[in-house]
């Protein structure tokens, strides 16, 4: 509903409040011809004869004994606007004699510093015309937001009229031939329509002011902060904040295009950031927003001292692209956010792109792509304010939905109430019943204790008996089992030092890895932990099972660094197996014997074989097992 109310905004705006101009025609002198069924002509230096004078030193009389070559470029645009020059245009005008029109050129793009205009007189001499934004708005003949050059009747047509243009920054040279009655028909309707525009912004900025006052949330307030920048961007860019705000003051038109985009820029990322973060407490969303104001604010003053507002134009741009970016991400994410502030967003960035496909020429100038920025940011302003509606109903609703559940949960809690009341009248009755009860089984069962008691006294006696027995069984089997001891003890001796166990026999004593690294672990740190970083003797449990990590520095040891285990490529049961042989019995075995019993490739068994018996003659520092019996 709300997009074909905006759409018909949008066209009721383009087709009946903006005129469109009609076409003009010239003949081969280039020759502008002025009759009153023609009421309007635009013309651009497509068709305007133009000359750029790059020394900025010449004056009228220069340019006449000169004689230039003045033409016209098919391809001028206002990219291509060479800042570095003087503009000089000659126009040569023919009014029709039964014209009953007073004509007037009107300047359209109200951003130019410096206009000069020269026009010969029938008296013989030039009258000068000044104006520009440099100029202070009240010295204009005509108060109005373009420039306006009056074609008088003393004017001597027959000669060309000369107007010299000079901007510090790009701007659209498009003159507009149009009679009095016309301009004063498009004045009025232009104003009207300013007036509803600002009148618009500057409603909606009172009635976000009365919402924040009573809800106290930021996101009204940066709202506020964004309308009027957008506000004075606007007045900078149609001349009415030059006419109203400050007519005195020429020099703020300087910056005040890069100051206003800066600021509309930097306020539209604090209130997407206020109605994202408001939604949910994301703190990527909260730090990517700060990296992009900080981004833009280095970018501004970059723009600022280097760059013109076309940059200003691109940097706004990449911003919207950016937020957009975000919004419809946590739009997706949490589903709490307005779909109306994305419409906001993209209706934004595409006023912004064809004013930029406007600057590059790659579309017309028109009435549509003149105000197309002008109306995306109108219906900016109307998704945005109606998105934040959208949430604060959004947020009456929820609110509502608790207040239910809450009045919901207080009725259960009474009605539980109601029931426990109940319930504690009849545990009341029944307690006083089971009083007179329990006093009665109190009785009885005082009587069965003292009898219990006595049976007590008996069984206590024949326990006392019976733990002697088990005390003299126990000391028997204490004798019996460290005699057990003495013979595992002397068994594993004999295995280890008087006979070479088979591989069957050694898998008994190590049959898996827990049982080698265990093995390790006591062998390795007998004598207490040292730690090979920093020599400190304290310890905690390392990361993993049976490795020690350094309570000083935090080195992390396992139990295998530092032995000729370390980066083992195969099962540590074989390696403990082949360690005990090689190190015991090595010339007992050869290469091909230890892989065939083992089930390993003989290269894998001589690498291992060489590791081992370095380490058995010292020829590195690496931990060889030793297998002793009291291990």
């Amino acid at each position: 509903m709300i997009n074909k109310i905006l759409t018909s905004f949008t066209l009721l705006i383009t087709f009946f409040v903006l005129p469109e101009h009609q076409a003009y025609s010239q003949n081969h002198k280039d020759t502008i011809h002025l009759y009153d069924s023609a009421y309007s002509k635009v013309l651009d230096l497509r068709h305007i004869p133009f000359w750029v004078d790059l020394s900025q030193e010449l004056s009228y009389e220069e340019i006449l004994d000169l004689k230039p070559n003045f033409s016209t470029s098919p391809n001028q645009s206002k990219d291509k606007f060479n800042v570095d020059g003087n503009y000089w245009l000659q126009l040569n005008v023919s009014i029709d004699s039964f014209s009953s029109y007073e004509w007037i050129i009107e300047f359209y793009d109200q951003t130019i510093d410096d206009i000069i205009v020269y026009m010969p007189t029938v008296e013989g001499d030039v009258e000068k015309i000044f104006m520009g934004d440099s100029y202070d708005f009240d010295k204009r003949d005509i108060k109005h937001i373009n420039y306006v050059i009056p074609l008088a009747d003393n004017i001597d047509y027959s000669q060309p009229i000369y107007i010299r243009i000079q901007s510090a920054h790009k701007v659209d040279i498009l003159l507009n031939f149009t009679n009095g009655d016309e301009f004063i028909k498009e004045s009025t309707l232009k104003y009207l329509f300013f007036g509803l525009y600002y009148g618009a912004f500057a409603l909606m900025v009172v009635y976000s002011l009365m919402l924040f006052a009573n809800i106290k949330e930021k996101k009204y307030i940066f709202y506020v902060i964004h309308l009027l920048f957008i506000m004075l961007y606007s007045s900078s860019r149609d001349g009415m904040g030059f006419q109203f705000i400050w007519p005195e003051a020429p020099w703020v038109n300087s910056f005040s295009t890069h100051l206003f985009i800066f600021g509309m820029t930097m306020s539209l990322v604090f209130f997407i950031k206020e109605i994202i973060t408001d939604e949910n407490e994301n703190s990527l969303y909260t730090k990517a927003m700060n990296i992009l104001m900080f981004s833009l604010t280095g970018i501004f003053f970059l723009i600022l001292l280097f760059f013109t507002t076309q940059e200003g134009g691109l940097l706004l741009i990449t911003t919207i692209l950016t937020l957009l970016y975000f919004v419809v991400k946590a739009y997706k994410e949490y589903k709490k956010i307005s779909p109306y502030f994305i419409y906001g967003l993209i209706v934004f960035f595409f006023g912004f792109f064809i004013w930029l496909l406007k600057w590059y020429a790659i579309v017309p100038f028109n009435t549509y792509t003149m105000y197309s920025l002008r109306i995306s940011i109108l219906l900016e302003m109307l998704l945005f304010s109606y998105g934040l509606y959208d949430s604060l109903r959004s947020l009456k609703e929820r609110e509502r939905i608790a207040q239910k559940e809450v009045i919901q949960h207080q009725v259960e809690k009474e009605e539980m109430q109601n029931r426990v009341i109940e319930e504690q009248k009849k545990t009341m009755i029944l307690s006083e019943k089971v009083n007179n009860e329990l006093e009665e089984k109190v009785q009885e069962r005082t009587a069965s204790l003292q009898k219990r008691e006595s049976e007590l006294r008996t069984l206590n006696k024949e326990l006392q008996d019976k733990s002697e027995k088990l005390d003299k069984l126990n000391r028997i089997l204490d004798v019996n089992n460290y005699n057990l001891k003495g013979e595992i003890k002397q068994e594993r001796e004999r295995r280890f030092t008087n006979k070479r166990l088979s591989h069957k026999e050694f898998e008994e004593l190590f049959p898996d890895q827990l049982s080698c690294l265990r093995y390790l672990e006591k062998q390795k740190w007998e004598n207490g932990f040292t730690c090979k970083q920093c020599g400190n003797h304290t310890y905690s449990d390392g990361a993993k099972q049976f490795s020690k990590r350094c309570t000083k520095c935090g080195y992390n040891e396992s139990v295998t660094s530092n032995t000729i285990f370390h980066s083992l490529k195969f099962e540590l049961t074989k390696a403990f197996y082949l360690s005990y042989i090689i190190s015991n019995f090595d010339e007992e075995f050869s290469i091909q014997q230890l892989s065939d019993e083992i089930g390993m490739s003989r290269n894998t068994v001589s690498k291992f074989r060489a590791k081992t018996l370095k380490a058995k003659n010292k020829e590195s520092k690496l931990l060889l097992p030793t297998f002793l019996p009291n291990e």
